[in-house]
């Protein structure tokens, strides 16, 4: 009762407030114009809001985020103008942040590993619920895994495919590949967007994602001011990792860090202002967290096209190869590792970052050497590197084969990124042959297709198995034979596999059973009818 008695009185406006707020009205419209507004005038209004350090702009920005997220939430609001007004007064916060403190105070904040990997281990953003936690980007087709998280169906789909079996969020295992669609939270997205004059494409009618994600990113991040703040903060965080002294590249790097993780606004942004060139020279940093900064920026500029374009053309591979051996600190070596993820996006690319002599060996010594988080992503980006054939050659006499291994700690996904990893090197015959060499590897493949709970799991083992039968010859289909755990598991994914799985458990069945008439051809069928071969079509 008091609180609405409260929202009915009349309040006359603070004198002090009017003046900081017609203060902000002209700092935004100088940002639509492309100009940076006066010092004084900027730290006159963070002071009359209690914004004094660099963590106070931090947290006053998580606030306008929380509270931009509620209100697309709402289902009564249809505040498009509340939320251009939050994005902009979001942008004029990162500007303040970016430009006015010199130092970091939340440094051990700044510098902390960030929580998630790409393709193994993404980044684990903070942002509102409305962006997928693994591109970072507004999401168009939210579905949720089996953990309970939402991600964006392209993104999660992609790190399905590349092998991971955990989620990206909570690290937990899943349990199913199964993604079921997020209704209400497209809604609210949907809602949000049409409030800017924006619509959610038509997935199915084949809509392309990218192409429209980009003009959505621009429009939700409010008006010019916002756009033209962005930019400013860009340009000059950009000119600190040009010609800063040590400390104000250690500050850039940082922001650079938390831009590119921020959205992908800011990522175009940051690879239109030159940035990636500048942050590739920093790689060779002595001073460790710059190293760290630049190589996690490096990583988030890299799930944009552009951003790896820009790397390529700067020659960044090899530089970034250079971490993964010799990064000063273990998250560098792990991050360095998933930029090679995002960067073998197509065989053409993957080709490419192989002609490195040293990418594919590198790679191969980090899922031999690395802690868990670094041997995950080496594995996934040697997965994305194995799209090219030309690299095959290269990963087995690295020895993939011998240190991918399926019987690994299973608690991180290791075991089931090691089949997958196994599976597409054995498509070629000198892959196969090196993964045939290990002793008992097809009898542990066979057991955890027969064992396991998860899916995609099974799919790989699958295919690992009819790779290995069609290069290893009838030595293998007869060693497949004597297992008596994989006939029923083959006919269960028969049943209750995707398309793609039961073709190849029809085939893997068909040559066993061939071979076994073809060797025991006056093997009398058995009396009971359940037990009799049958050939599978």
């Amino acid at each position: 009762m008091v609180s609405d008695q409260a929202w009915r009185a009349v309040v006359w406006p603070d004198a002090a407030d009017e003046r900081a707020a017609r203060s902000v009205r002209s700092i935004l419209e100088q940002f639509k114009c492309g100009v940076s507004p006066d010092a004084e005038d900027v730290r006159r209004v963070l002071g009359r809001v209690g914004v004094r350090t660099w963590s106070d702009c931090s947290e006053e920005i998580a606030f306008l985020e929380d509270e931009l997220r509620i209100r697309s939430s709402d289902e009564d609001d249809d505040g498009g103008s509340e939320a251009a007004v939050i994005n902009s007064l979001i942008a004029f916060l990162v500007y303040c942040r970016v430009v006015l403190f010199d130092h970091i105070i939340d440094a051990k904040a700044a510098e902390q590993p960030n929580k998630a990997a790409a393709a193994g281990d993404l980044h684990a953003a903070r942002p509102g619920a409305a962006r997928c936690p693994i591109m970072l980007d507004l999401m168009t087709d939210p579905v949720t895994v089996s953990t309970g998280q939402t991600y964006d169906r392209a993104s999660i789909a992609r790190w399905l495919r590349a092998g991971c079996r955990t989620c990206p969020v909570t690290g937990e295992r899943l349990r199913t590949s199964d993604l079921v669609p997020n209704a209400a939270l497209r809604g609210i997205i949907d809602r949000l967007l049409r409030a800017n004059g924006v619509s959610l494409p038509d997935h199915t009618a084949g809509s392309h994602r990218h192409g429209a994600l980009g003009d959505t990113a621009v429009t939700l991040f409010g008006p010019a001011a916002a756009a033209g703040a962005a930019r400013l903060a860009v340009a000059y965080v950009v000119a600190q990792l040009r010609t800063g002294s040590t400390a104000e590249r250690r500050k850039a790097t940082a922001e650079a860090r938390k831009m590119s993780k921020h959205s992908a606004f800011y990522r175009a942004a940051l690879v239109d202002a030159n940035a990636v060139p500048w942050l590739l020279c920093l790689l060779s940093a002595t001073d460790a967290s710059v190293q760290d900064n630049a190589v996690a920026a490096l990583l988030n500029l890299s799930k944009h096209p552009r951003g790896r374009a820009a790397l390529f053309e700067a020659g960044g591979v090899g530089l970034v190869v250079d971490v993964i051996n010799v990064g000063a600190r273990a998250e560098a070596r792990q991050n360095a590792a998933a930029v090679l993820f995002y960067l073998s996006s197509n065989a053409e690319q993957a080709e490419e970052i192989g002609r490195v002599p040293e990418a594919v060996p590198t790679l191969v010594q980090l899922v031999r050497d690395g802690a868990q988080r670094g041997r995950k992503n080496a594995m996934v980006s040697l997965y994305g590197l194995l799209q090219s054939p030309a690299n095959h050659a290269k990963a087995v006499a690295a020895g993939a084969a011998a240190t991918a291994d399926p019987a690994a700690d299973d608690d991180g996904g290791l075991a089931g990124d090691a089949v997958t990893l196994l599976a597409r090197l054995a498509e070629q015959p000198t892959g196969a042959l090196a993964v045939l060499a290990r002793p008992g590897l097809v009898a542990r493949v066979a057991e955890a297709l027969a064992t396991s709970s998860s899916r995609s799991g099974k799919d790989h083992c699958v295919a690992l198995l009819v790779s290995l039968c069609r290069h290893g010859g009838d030595r293998v289909v007869a060693l497949l034979g004597r297992m008596p755990g994989l006939m029923p598991a083959l006919y269960a994914l028969i049943s209750d596999g995707n398309a793609q799985t039961c073709k190849r458990a029809r085939a893997l069945l068909n040559l066993i059973h061939r071979h076994y008439e073809m060797t025991n051809p006056s093997a009398a069928p058995a009396s009971d009818p359940s037990e009799r071969v049958v050939r599978v079509l």
